[in-house]
């Protein structure tokens, strides 16, 4: 929203040091990036970017605010710029803009930092910290392809699936690395994969996992399913929702699931939050994968600091949330969305 004319006075002779009246009325201003052109706020000495818009021109125009040369008041300028966290990250779905951030950062935090005054430098606690987490994120996430894939696909074609009869069953003609019965389903806000292997056995399959078998090319044909299509469909569906226990876990996940277990062998303090956070990490399954690499880096030999570190991350009210939407989830009906048969 725009600032009247009045604001517009009140804001300069308060922060702008040209300005003929000058008052000390306020020594604070949160706005919205509106702020960012226009006006000289250069009695301000601190810029904090409570959000990081994607074009960094923004934030350098946020810090030319203050930083007016012509009229220097201040020989040390602050720059405060807040970062998602692991949640928070998983969330807005920051992987997909790494690399528009990354010119961002080079911008204000890179080596060459001179962007506040040109005999200046700016400092920032996360110059170090940011850097180490666009290393960590170089390699693409596993959705990406799949999110650009949706975003391509024409409006004929995804009306064409969703007049797909509910219930639809078909076999799959391409070669995938297994071989039974996959099936999709919902209940309430939460979804599941699993894979029937023969009328005994069936297992929980991680979306990653499931994407993989499911991706098909445009020319594959369907065919009709076999005789033994039911007895693997009738396992994996009767177990779609009962546990997630059984899906495969990652080496990196099992690594970071020991170091919650020598933790709870290591305080008895925490023991009950322990236990509610591996409940959720490994039954449930809800945290982004950043979480996983955040537990990874924690170090055993401090358990103490490190529980510290891991329920500032991730407090108990959140895993209470989480808990307790997995009760209310289990009270849902079922609805099964598709399945298809595959060979090997």
């Amino acid at each position: 929203k725009e600032a009247s004319e009045k604001n517009k006075k009140t804001i300069k002779e308060n922060f702008d040091a040209s300005s003929k009246v000058q008052k000390n009325e306020y020594d604070v201003i949160i706005s919205t990036d509106t702020l960012s052109e226009g006006l000289n706020l250069n009695r301000a000495d601190i810029v904090i970017n409570f959000d990081i818009p994607y074009n960094p021109t923004r934030v350098i125009q946020r810090v030319g605010r203050i930083n007016r040369i012509g009229k220097q008041i201040y020989k040390t300028l602050y720059i405060y710029n807040y970062f998602p966290t692991y949640i928070g990250e998983e969330e807005i779905r920051i992987k997909e803009i790494t690399s528009l951030k990354k010119a961002m950062i080079n911008h204000l935090l890179g080596e060459d930092t001179k962007v506040i005054h040109p005999d200046e430098e700016l400092k920032s606690f996360f110059h170090e910290q940011y850097n180490n987490a666009i290393k960590d994120h170089e390699q693409e996430s596993w959705d990406t392809k799949y999110k650009n894939l949706i975003n391509e696909v024409p409006k004929e074609h995804i009306q064409s699936a969703l007049s797909v009869p509910h219930r639809s069953k078909i076999k799959r003609t391409k070669k995938k690395e297994n071989e039974g019965v996959l099936v999709f389903g919902k209940k309430g806000d939460g979804f599941s994969f699993r894979l029937g292997l023969d009328k005994d056995k069936s297992i929980a399959l991680s979306p990653k996992d499931a994407f993989k078998l499911f991706e098909a090319s445009m020319n594959e044909e369907a065919d009709n399913i076999s005789e033994s299509f039911y007895e693997k469909y009738n396992n994996a569906k009767e177990n779609l929702f009962i546990t997630r226990t059984d899906a495969t876990l990652s080496p990196h996940t099992g690594k970071a699931l020991n170091i919650i277990n020598k933790l709870k062998e290591l305080s008895t303090a925490k023991k009950d939050y322990l236990e509610d956070f591996f409940f959720t990490a490994k039954e449930l399954r809800s945290f982004p994968e950043g979480v996983y690499k955040f537990i990874r880096k924690l170090d055993i030999k401090k358990p103490e600091k490190s529980i510290e570190k891991l329920m500032e991350l991730i407090p108990q009210s959140y895993l209470d949330k989480i808990i307790d939407t997995a009760k209310r989830i289990e009270d849902e009906p079922e609805t099964l969305i598709l399945a298809e048969e595959l060979i090997k």
